[in-house]
């Protein structure tokens, strides 16, 4: 009998070690524990390797973002495995990740994003040319451009982007 107790002891830990459970959109979810709420430093992460992101996979929660710099080849990092089917995405900020056709993005942040030469952040259009800022309604408050054509030619230097910078965050006495 005690060997019964200590069965059902170790298969609690370990099925809710590696699952969690949430209520979203009034459907109780059970998530990968292993790749769920999962923040920031995410960046430059390779999943690529792994095994275990099998169809019915869930995950929720996670900040995957990946940011886009000078040099790289391509704006959508490849972090999952090209080969993972089924898997699903809740609430994940996907930006800048590649996810393979088969899988499943339900709510959260899935674009493209790029600093442009005024040193913001910008969603890009499916042909990368610049669509809008990320912080589109600051800079309407401040009065500065969301135009993709008002964007500078050649990139800011330290006391132009402070001066931008002031202009998004004016001090009010």
């Amino acid at each position: 009998m005690k060997y019964f107790w200590m069965f059902l002891l170790i298969c609690g830990v370990c099925s809710t070690a590696s699952a969690g459970e949430v209520l979203y959109d009034g459907t109780v979810i059970t998530f990968n524990d292993k790749y769920s709420g999962k923040g920031n430093p995410y960046h430059n992460l390779d999943f690529t390797k792994e095994t275990d992101l099998k169809p019915g996979t869930i995950i929720y929660a996670s900040v995957f973002y990946q940011e886009w710099v000078e040099g790289d080849t391509e704006v959508e990092k490849h972090i999952f495995p090209n080969t993972m089917t089924g898997v699903t995405f809740y609430n994940c900020n996907l930006d800048n990740v590649y996810i393979p056709l088969g899988n499943t993005v339900i709510g959260g942040l899935h674009r493209k994003i790029k600093i442009q030469n005024d040193l913001d952040d910008w969603e890009l259009n499916n042909d990368l040319t610049p669509k809008e800022p990320l912080n589109k309604e600051k800079r309407l408050e401040a009065g500065v451009s969301i135009d993709p054509k008002d964007i500078p030619n050649e990139k800011f230097n330290e006391e132009e982007r402070n001066a931008f910078e002031k202009s998004l965050n004016p001090i009010t006495p």
